[in-house]
């Protein structure tokens, strides 16, 4: 049996993601979020 490791420690970190494309995929999260419960998403 080996012992339980933090994912942390197992994988280094990512790669850095550019802010356009992370504004993007936010942006496409609060569209679905509004269309599937039909409530205006608090910024």
């Amino acid at each position: 049996m080996t012992a339980a490791v933090p994912v942390t420690t197992r994988f280094p970190p990512g790669p850095e993601i550019p802010d356009d494309i992370v504004q993007a995929t936010r942006q496409r999260y609060i569209d679905v979020y509004e269309r599937i419960t039909g409530k205006t998403w608090e910024r």
